[in-house]
C-alpha cells in the first residue's frame, strides 16, 4: 500500500522546491497519514504526529539534482542542549530514535547513501527503503549510523525521510540496563 502512494508522493513534491515537510494531520491529504501509519507498521514505533509532543516529525522530501549530495552527517542531535532549539511541535519529544527514509525515484547514475563507518552502500532505487536505530538500546548514539548522500551524477533523486522521536516509543523499543548493550529485548 505505502509504495503505491509514492508515484502520487513524488508528483506532489515536483510543485514544491528541493525541501518539503509534508504533515501528517493536513487533512486534505489523507496519503500523507496512510504513508506515516504504514511506517508505524513496518518499524514498530509510533509515528503519531500531534502539534504538542509528537512521536515523529513530518516527512521531510527532497530533491537532489545533479551534482547534489549530503555530506557525512548523523540524524540524532550531537548534544541534548541543541534540542532546545527544536520547532515547538517537537519539544520534549527527545532525539531522533530512528531514521526511516524511502527513495521516490529511480536514479540514473550516482546518488547512493552511505554507512562509511560500516560499509554499507544503499542503492538509489525506487520505491527501496532503508531504517536505522540512531540510539542503542542503550540510549547511547549509535556511531555508525554516520550516513551521506553520494552526488547524483546524472538524474535526480527523490527521497523522503521520517524521523522517529524518543517520546512515545517507551513501551515498544525499551532501554537496556547495560551501557553497551545491543539486544533490544
Amino acid at each position: 500500500m505505502m509504495f503505491s502512494l509514492i508515484p502520487w508522493l513524488t508528483n506532489f513534491c515536483k510543485q514544491l522546491h528541493p525541501r518539503a515537510w509534508l504533515w501528517d494531520n493536513d487533512q486534505h491529504n489523507i496519503f500523507i497519514k496512510t504513508i506515516s501509519e504504514r511506517v508505524a507498521e513496518i518499524t514498530g514505533l509510533s509515528t503519531t504526529y500531534r502539534d504538542v509532543l509528537s512521536d515523529a516529525e513530518p516527512f521531510q522530501v527532497v530533491n537532489y539534482g545533479m551534482g547534489g549530495q549530503y555530506e557525512p552527517h548523523h540524524d540524532f542531535y550531537e548534544t541534548r542542549a541543541s534540542l532546545k532549539n527544536a520547532p515547538l511541535h517537537l519539544q520534549d519529544t527527545g532525539d531522533r530514535i530512528a531514521t526511516f527514509m524511502f527513495y521516490l525515484n529511480d536514479v540514473k547514475a550516482g546518488g547512493a547513501t552511505v554507512f562509511p563507518n560500516i560499509n554499507i552502500r544503499v542503492p538509489p532505487v525506487k520505491n527501496g527503503a532503508a531504517f536505522w536505530y540512531n540510539f542503542k538500546p542503550s540510549g547511547q548514539h549509535e556511531m555508525d549510523t554516520q550516513h551521506a548522500g553520494c552526488p547524483v551524477l546524472l538524474g535526480e533523486k527523490w527521497v523522503a525521510n521520517k524521523w522517529i522521536r524518543e517520546f512515545g516509543q517507551m513501551f515498544r523499543r525499551k532501554c537496556k540496563l547495560s551501557e553497551n548493550s545491543l539486544e533490544t529485548d
